[in-house]
């Protein structure tokens, strides 16, 4: 089956021509959900994947007055890039017309039965005119809903409201991040796969082992630098906790960055470390000691998300500590260890105990736990189930 994959995602080549230079690249987080999503699903038996992309380029991180790329192959994906105009409103409606173009184009290159398209919903103007090109020529499509627009911060924008709607109502089935997302995406009743996420399955390949462990223990957080997502009682419980060797460092970017530096000045062992390339923190996630997610399962937004930060720190090997997120299915508790007081004390007791156990036994858990993923949610298997939807 050829596959249509209507998305931000970039190539690695264009992504890093366009902003290897720059401080705050765009959507790193959806490239990789969409990277792993996509080579999933061309690593299935019979699938031809094209990405038909929307750049995440605006006139802030570009310049110019429009974007164009040549169509590319790489690795198993080919990238069609859509030229659309970077000026306000006129870059929507260029991409919803030049995506329906190029669509259109596409499905007369297979029979109508063996083409479909998968879109990630969070580019709205592009999978919108995607949807608008399947219906008129009955080809099938699979939305993918990983955030949902309240928690987005575009909320009150009345015409993303209103485009959103439009693209729930054109989608033929879902792809969701957790049970509770389909009483609210989905009072139709289509038909829906539940896939929190997807670990990738190259990491098989890549060796964790207790000789390549920094001599200190390291705990690491990578991800938004946010106070809702409990950085600062991360911060507070790791000097609470006053453990001999030991340290945080803190990767990634957010609002609570400079009260973050400001804290690190007075703490030795806590060290901001900044934003890196996702290929370098996952090296490093490699030779770390514990690997943390103090997200609190408290805000209603947590029934509606997974983070895919935890089937990162999982793949690498190194064990997890995570708070018990809603959406987090029963089947991952085996694996990881968790905080169930989520305060300053409660992390710094977590953290005692954790960081006293023998490494061999930390080894063993961060091992179990990459097995598990790998075996059980690899992006290839979870692919499977979205080309599920399009049988």
């Amino acid at each position: 089956m050829k596959i249509i994959y209507v998305s931000s995602l970039c190539s690695k080549r264009i992504y890093k021509n366009l902003f290897g230079g720059t401080k705050h690249a765009p959507g790193m987080q959806a490239q990789k959900y969409n990277r792993l999503m996509a080579e999933g699903i061309a690593a299935n038996d019979g699938s031809d994947v094209t990405v038909l992309s929307a750049a995440p380029v605006t006139r802030a991180n570009h310049g110019g007055l429009s974007f164009s790329a040549p169509t590319e192959k790489e690795d198993s994906l080919l990238y069609d890039y859509v030229k659309f105009s970077l000026l306000p409103i006129i870059k929507h409606l260029s991409i919803i017309r030049n995506t329906k173009k190029k669509c259109h184009r596409l499905f007369k290159s297979a029979e109508c039965n063996d083409i479909a398209i998968v879109c990630d919903v969070l580019s709205l103007s592009a999978s919108y005119g995607a949807l608008k090109a399947a219906k008129k020529c009955g080809i099938k499509s699979v939305s993918l809903i990983t955030d949902l627009p309240e928690y987005l911060g575009i909320s009150q924008n009345k015409l993303f409201n209103k485009l959103y709607d439009k693209v729930i109502k054109m989608s033929d089935s879902f792809v969701l991040m957790t049970e509770d997302m389909n009483a609210r995406i989905n009072p139709d009743k289509k038909p829906y796969k539940v896939i929190e996420g997807q670990a990738d399955i190259n990491m098989s390949f890549s060796e964790n082992s207790i000789e390549n462990k920094y001599h200190e223990k390291i705990c690491l957080y990578a991800g938004g630098i946010e106070i809702e997502y409990g950085l600062k009682i991360l911060a507070e419980g790791f000097v609470s906790a006053n453990i001999d060797g030991s340290e945080l460092w803190i990767y990634g970017n957010g609002s609570y960055t400079e009260e973050l530096k400001a804290f690190c000045k007075n703490h030795r062992n806590i060290i901001y470390k900044g934003i890196a390339p996702n290929d370098e923190i996952v090296k490093t996630e490699q030779r770390a000691t514990l690997l943390i997610n103090p997200r609190p399962s408290s805000g209603e937004f947590t029934k509606y998300s997974f983070p895919s930060k935890n089937l990162e720190y999982m793949a690498s090997g190194t064990p997890i500590l995570t708070t018990k997120l809603p959406g987090m299915p029963n089947d991952y508790y085996d694996y990881i260890y968790t905080i169930d007081d989520e305060t300053p004390d409660g992390i710094a007791e977590c953290l005692k105990e954790i960081l006293s156990k023998d490494i061999t036994e930390l080894h063993e858990k961060g091992a179990a736990a990459k097995n598990f993923v790998l075996i059980h949610k690899n992006n290839k298997a979870q692919a499977r189930k979205v080309l599920e939807l399009l049988l």
